[in-house]
């Protein structure tokens, strides 16, 4: 007899979740060997070393972009080469073409076109123009 199509999404979603927290478990093994390496290492340099004290460091958000200031260096190329003035959004949408990257989701695009506001408005005086009205433009001074 075949299985209903409720209780083979939920087979499937099982599955994908228990791979899920074996990748995890082995990524969890391999980063306290990693732990323990490093503090015997430091115990090389200090005898009396004890990690007790320290606490956690939140990892590092990844960058949007291939490389941190990938996205703002590639802004201003685009901004250069523009004939009139462009929104955030075109911006970022220039951009992730630019890079080859497929185009995010409305959700992110414009989470990532505020951030781009922000990055520019930085550089306010420092060769961009922000033109007034809405949306904010931006261009390149000439």
């Amino acid at each position: 007899m075949a299985q209903s199509p409720v209780l083979y999404a939920l087979h499937n979603k099982y599955r994908y979740i228990k791979g899920e927290l074996a990748s995890l478990d082995n990524q969890c093994e391999k980063l306290l060997a990693d732990m323990m390496h490093l503090e015997q290492t430091i115990m090389l340099f200090a005898n009396d070393w004890s990690g007790d004290a320290l606490t956690g460091k939140k990892p590092y958000r990844p960058s949007r972009w291939a490389s941190r200031g990938q996205g703002i260096r590639t802004a201003l190329v685009i901004l250069k080469e523009a004939t009139a003035p462009m929104s955030a959004r075109d911006i970022v949408i220039a951009v992730t073409r630019r890079l080859d990257m497929s185009l995010p989701v409305p959700k992110i695009l414009y989470q990532q076109s505020a951030s781009m506001n922000t990055q520019l408005s930085t550089r306010i005086g420092k060769g961009v123009v922000r033109h007034e009205g809405k949306p904010i433009r931006w261009s390149i001074a000439q």
